[in-house]
């Protein structure tokens, strides 16, 4: 299929302001040689799946134009320097195993190039890849797995949308494709510790990502790439991959609404007191800790579509900084966020959430619970559990044989745990401070039971 391309004097003024008297090259890229059917092609005359990339006026220090090798018909581009990132039109090649480009220098000297989904100029750059060094007043053919991409961010669902170059030099650019099939899913795991399982009663959560409870909203909990300066994901931990956790990627703002936007559609804050979150702050260079905090958008039209999101201030909560390496969970009052006249209208209903810090984090257990549960919110026992309190020592009957007890604070914290035989149990709460508890025991059946205990 012949394609036509902009050339003429304004590529002859941009080679010539360019490149002075440098050469550029007399004889065609090699010719590929991979067939058709494995091929989607971004600039090339030998594939019909040419999507003709644009240059675009942003990303880079020089411009990109496209111009033929004299005394033939045979397209080139051309460029120097940190060239402006070249909108391909949603090119899918993040479904292919190579990504194949051929270039030519004068000087020779280094080359490397980045893709991104989105059209913010985002490129990623594979920094562990070995890349050639060009040859002197040659092609250089260069072959760039699509894996090393994706481990740096790059979506494996969403098309790429940019392409940015980076060399020594004026360079001449041709046959840009990717080819070759995938053999399989690349599957980035994180390789941090599991966050801490919650052990606050079900009957009081309303979870939006958590493994630890049956969650309504885990499946639609996906990173949007509209809100924020980096796309979250969700990646199995590498020590376990049945437990998931939200990548957040790196964030790099602590003001305005910069960060990583997670979709919770629809999240309630009605009829809970506390939204909870664990938090890891993960460097290998970091010795002090970093701010984080999150914001909310309220379920309408007006909140999504204009990225309002509302933060907390000073006065309405003081958020905890975040040692390096360290899991730290944040319970965060719901009545400040309900009383934004926005959220408020919206009956308490939250969409998007935004994470802002510095630092790349990782979030786990994301719910909203009662702070205080009240008698009649616990489970009802099948099996009656009766409770006595004298000089700091419980006493907890049944009428079924125990296995074990334990204590939780009403944020869901275990405090006390022990071993029991028999139809009691005897539980010291001396260390424990005043205040509402509840006491678990498990029943040889396996059946749990609870009642509330008031110190």
């Amino acid at each position: 299929m012949k394609q036509t391309f902009k050339t003429g004097i304004l590529g002859v003024l941009f080679l010539a302001g360019m490149q002075g008297v440098q050469a550029q090259p007399t004889t065609a890229a090699p010719t590929p040689d991979e067939a058709a059917s494995e091929v989607m092609a971004l600039f090339s005359d030998h594939y019909t799946t040419n999507l003709k990339p644009e240059p675009q006026g942003w990303g880079g220090n020089t411009s990109v134009t496209t111009t033929t090798i004299a005394g033939t018909e045979d397209h080139i581009l051309a460029t120097g320097g940190n060239s402006h990132c070249i909108f391909t039109s949603g090119w899918a090649a993040q479904n292919y195993a190579t990504i194949h480009m051929d270039v030519w220098s004068a000087t020779g000297g280094n080359f490397h190039f980045a893709l991104g989904n989105g059209f913010d100029g985002k490129c990623v750059y594979p920094t562990d890849f070995e890349w050639p060094t060009l040859t002197a007043n040659d092609w250089t053919s260069i072959d760039v797995p699509v894996s090393e991409f994706i481990l740096l961010g790059l979506s494996q669902t969403a098309n790429v949308q940019s392409l940015k170059l980076s060399g020594s030099g004026s360079y001449w650019v041709d046959n840009i494709y990717a080819y070759g099939t995938q053999q399989e899913e690349i599957v980035i795991t994180a390789d941090i510790p599991i966050a801490p399982a919650p052990t606050y009663p079900a009957e009081g959560v309303r979870s939006a990502f958590s493994d630890s409870y049956e969650s309504y909203l885990k499946n639609g909990v996906v990173g949007v790439s509209y809100a924020g300066t980096s796309l979250c994901e969700i990646r199995p931990y590498e020590s376990d991959t049945a437990q998931k956790v939200l990548d957040l990627g790196t964030i790099t703002s602590v003001t305005g609404d910069g960060g990583s936007g997670v979709n919770i559609s629809t999240l309630v804050l009605n009829d809970y007191d506390s939204i909870h979150v664990d938090v890891y702050y993960a460097s290998d260079t970091a010795t002090v800790p970093v701010d984080f905090e999150f914001g909310l958008i309220e379920n309408s039209d007006t909140g999504w579509k204009g990225k309002l999101f509302h933060w907390l201030t000073e006065e309405d909560f003081t958020w905890p900084q975040l040692p390096p390496n360290e899991w730290v969970s944040i319970n965060v009052p719901v009545a400040p966020f309900l009383e934004v006249p926005e959220i408020a209208a919206a009956n308490g209903g939250v969409i998007m959430i935004r994470f802002r810090g510095i630092g790349h984090f990782y979030v786990d257990n994301l719910y909203v619970f009662m702070n205080e549960i009240p008698v009649t919110g616990l489970a009802t026992p099948t099996v009656p559990l009766q409770q006595t309190l004298a000089d700091n020592l419980l006493t907890l009957r049944t009428t079924e044989t125990m296995q074990s007890v334990a204590l939780y604070s009403m944020t869901g914290q275990q405090v006390l745990a022990c071993t029991a035989t028999g139809n009691t149990a005897q539980v010291d709460v001396g260390t424990l401070p005043t205040g509402s508890y509840v006491a678990v025991a498990t029943l040889a059946n396996g059946q749990k039971v609870n009642t509330k205990v008031v110190k």
